[in-house]
This record gives structure tokens, sequence and C-alpha cells, in this order.
């Protein structure tokens, strides 16, 4: 047996799926994945493979692997494992049912471009070092998968949600302080100012 039938398989279909996610849950799942990850090789065959099944367990197409192939042909390691981390997500059953239910709105094509290829090419500023040291980073990258995907955060309305991601966004943190002409210290200093401000704001998550 193909070793991806067993995490794969076609999964049976609850009687009501909505485009809603418990972050919660999705950060856990990325924060399970991001040690394995972040310390072996990426293998793009693989990780092809795992979301194409992901996508195919719910009876959704997968995208074809030509157009795959031609929008992952300039990744670094870095943006494999960010795609890899994302693909992990597909084990959990809710989460694929949440993506499933986005499909009423948006294409495969679009699922798969947005949520995971392009999200792994674009957000370079979350590094695999950063995601594994800090849960508001990766707290962060689950939540512009949700936006690109088009699913709601349970507890949040859509405008809520937009908005914590802006606060959150590491690369706009990146270009003010650069913007400002900090030094090298005072830039840290900055960056660990906002993120003490932003951890005041909700519950305690963990580290960075």
């Amino acid at each position: 047996m193909w070793f991806t039938d067993k995490f794969f398989a076609a999964k049976k279909k609850p009687k009501k799926s909505e485009a809603l996610i418990d972050l919660d849950l999705l950060t856990l799942l990325f924060e399970n994945e991001i040690l394995r990850i972040r310390s072996t090789e990426p293998r793009p065959a693989l990780i092809r493979a795992r979301l194409a099944d992901g996508f195919r367990s719910v009876g959704l197409s997968p995208l074809a692997p030509n157009l795959f192939d031609s929008e992952t042909e300039s990744f670094d390691e870095e943006a494999w494992r960010r795609l890899a981390l994302s693909v992990s997500c597909l084990d959990d059953e809710d989460i694929s049912w949440g993506i499933f239910a986005c499909s009423e709105r948006k294409s495969v094509k679009s699922l798969v471009l947005d949520g995971f290829i392009h999200l792994a090419r674009e957000r370079v500023a979350l590094t695999m070092d950063l995601l594994y040291e800090s849960e508001l980073r990766m707290e962060e990258y689950a939540r512009h998968m949700a936006g690109e995907l088009g699913l709601m955060i349970l507890g949040e309305s859509e405008d809520e949600s937009a908005k914590i991601r802006y606060r959150l966004d590491y690369a706009r943190l990146l270009e003010e302080a650069d913007k400002a002409r900090l030094s090298a210290q005072e830039r840290i200093e900055y960056l660990q100012k906002l993120q003490e401000e932003e951890q005041a704001k909700r519950a305690p998550r963990g580290k960075w």
C-alpha cells in the first residue's frame, strides 16, 4: 500500500462543513511538525504528492503537476519547508473539510496557489528558525494561511481577523523599522517592544 493511503484515504464527509477553523488547532498542528520539517532536507516530489492527496481525500481534484512545478520552480529550501509546513495541516479532517467548504467560493487552483504555494513563496520574513522560536510568528503564519484560503477563524469576525493579521505582519514591521533607520540594536528593541505589546493584548501563547 502506498503510504499516503494511510494518511490521505478518503475522509467521510461531515453532515455540515464550514469554511471555519480553530486557530489553536492549526497552530498546534504546525508546532508539532516544525522541528521535523526544519531539520530535514525538503523533498519537493513528496510535498507535491501530499498536497495532491490531501485535496483528493475530501473529493477535490488536485492542481495539475505541471502547474505545480512551474509555480514552485523558483523555490529555495526555506520556501519548500514553508510549503511542507502548510501541507502538514491536511492530515487533520477538520482543517481539510474547512478547506473543502472554501471551494464553494474559490476554485481549487486559487486555493492551492493562494493558500499554499504563493504563501510559502512570499512569506520570506517567516523563516523556519523564526517560526520554530516564536509561537506568535507561528500564529501569524497560520493566520495568513487562513486568510489566503478564505477560512474564518472561530470566535472572530472577518474584520477582526484582518486587523490582527495586519498587526502581526512581521514583514511590515521589519519594513517600518528599516524606514525609521534604526540601528541594529534599536531595531531589535523596537520589534521586541511591539511583540510585548501584542502579547499583552491576548492570552499568552509562548516564546519570543
